[in-house]
């Protein structure tokens, strides 16, 4: 039986969010940067302050789908040898009980074929990608929204979606040039970037194979009996160099991959979402920072 407690951004949210309208009242926030950087005078589309509460909103839900994923399918419930074996014994029955806030949600899922099992495991994987990579283009919009631009949108829509490594790659190239300062917006990026710079070139590359590939990007590694990710970068400036002398890379393990993925996310995504409350709710903030 699962029993998981999903997160709940509500307090940051609705502290920003207040921060936010207070500043808008007090003429702190500066509408005509982002009319500037994003879509020219005449586009219909800018970004807007009112997009802060739903661009959290939805960053809140993906996380939640990924722990719901996980979880269900990913952590404890995971059987890696009905994969590798091609063999279920009975019943493979997985219960479930999701709560936040005052919600609950709750589900049994009852598989009976080895095959089923290994295509559900797989699908998810899939589904669980998609939405972390999305999540991380959600981050962006908000920090783009938030914070003086690092990504200049010229005529294109700017709701376009930005990856996470893209905004890095521009945030390094502006704090080495001295336009922007090493402040504690980009501490919070170097905090975690061993991890971005394991990790995301990866999720990328999945998230563009799942979309316009079919590979599942997923294999039996017969010699340690493991269900690996196969599609991977191995380059030597991040991803996850080959081991000396061959042998296989223990962070592409399924069920580690997944868990290493998401405890790593939720604590990126907390880290900024707490920064930007504590930074808005000083009154002499402006925005973008």
């Amino acid at each position: 039986m699962v029993r998981e407690e999903l997160t709940d951004y509500s307090i940051q949210k609705n502290s920003i969010i207040s921060s936010l309208i207070i500043k808008q009242g007090n003429g702190l926030f500066n509408q005509n940067l982002h009319d500037i950087f994003n879509s020219g005078s005449h586009s219909k589309d800018k970004l807007r302050i009112q997009d802060v509460q739903i661009i959290i909103e939805a960053i809140e839900l993906k996380l939640r789908e990924a722990e719901i994923i996980y979880h269900t399918y990913f952590g404890t419930e995971y059987d890696k040898n009905i994969i590798i074996f091609n063999r279920l014994v009975g019943t493979k029955l997985i219960d479930t009980e999701f709560n936040y806030g005052t919600r609950v949600i709750k589900k049994t899922i009852e598989i009976i074929d080895s095959h089923m099992y290994k295509e559900v495991v797989d699908m998810n994987f899939q589904l669980f990608i998609l939405r972390i990579a999305t999540l991380y283009e959600n981050l962006v919009k908000l920090i783009e929204i938030l914070i003086k631009k690092r990504v200049v949108f010229g005529y294109r829509n700017p709701h376009l979606s930005v990856h996470l490594k893209v905004l890095i790659s521009y945030w390094d190239n502006l704090v080495d040039l001295d336009y922007r300062k090493n402040d504690e917006f980009y501490h919070w990026l170097s905090s975690h970037r061993t991890y971005l710079d394991q990790y995301l070139s990866e999720i990328n590359s999945l998230r563009n194979s799942f979309i316009h590939g079919y590979s599942l990007n997923l294999n039996i590694d017969t010699t340690f009996n493991e269900y690996v990710v196969t599609n991977y970068d191995s380059s030597s400036n991040g991803g996850f160099p080959l081991p000396s002398g061959g042998g296989m890379v223990s962070e592409l393990v399924l069920n580690t991959f997944v868990q290493d993925v998401l405890n790593n996310t939720k604590l990126l995504t907390k880290d900024v979402l707490n920064l930007f409350q504590r930074k808005l709710a000083h009154h002499r903030t402006k925005v973008p920072m």
